[in-house]
């Protein structure tokens, strides 16, 4: 008597939510490190272009946290109402909406905007509805899948922030680089 297998639960011999630990840490590298640890990269840059000071900038990254413990909930409701599959698209759309944002700002209000779009779009679709679903695939091992997808946070912020900061180089590329930047990690994300 042949064993019915669900073609979902294993992808050429190997189970199918070591793929979604994969694609979780890439969601948690493109969708967290351009946004946390790459403004350290955009900082410098902004405050050359427009004469903003490290202060104003470093409002914007307070205005995402009280926004991300506003959101933290309402996230949590959303991924139980629609699922994380669909929470991490619209999280991503939401995200990638925010680079293309922050690639056309021309005042500090527009940045703060653009900054808490992009955190929002973070929030929504990267850590916890990833999380939710490692949750559901995983009764063994879960701990470990957790800390593999988190790892893309990490690899991704040794990896992405230099590719970054020599993408937006003015002194390489010239003065508005990083508009074509922002807008490129929109289109990827």
């Amino acid at each position: 008597m042949s064993e019915f297998i669900n073609p979902l639960k294993f992808v050429r011999g190997t189970f199918y939510g070591w793929w979604l630990v994969g694609l979780a840490a890439l969601v948690m590298a493109l969708g967290t490190v351009p946004l946390f640890q790459g403004m350290t990269a955009w900082f410098p840059v902004l405050e050359t272009r427009f004469a903003w000071s490290r202060t104003q900038l470093a409002l914007a990254f307070s205005f995402s946290r009280v926004e991300g413990s506003v959101m933290g909930p309402i996230s949590g409701y959303l991924i139980e109402k629609l699922g994380p599959r669909r929470m991490v698209l619209i999280g991503l759309l939401v995200l990638g909406g925010g680079f293309i944002l922050f690639s056309l700002i021309h005042e500090l209000w527009q940045f703060n905007l653009a900054f808490i779009v992009i955190s929002m779009g973070a929030g929504l679709g990267t850590w916890l509805p990833m999380m939710t679903v490692l949750n559901s695939w995983f009764i063994q091992r879960r701990s470990m899948a957790m800390a593999i997808a988190m790892d893309g946070f990490y690899v991704g912020g040794v990896l992405l922030v230099p590719l970054l900061a020599w993408a937006i180089n003015p002194e390489e590329f010239g003065p508005d680089r990083w508009r074509l930047a922002a807008a490129a990690i929109g289109i990827i994300v």
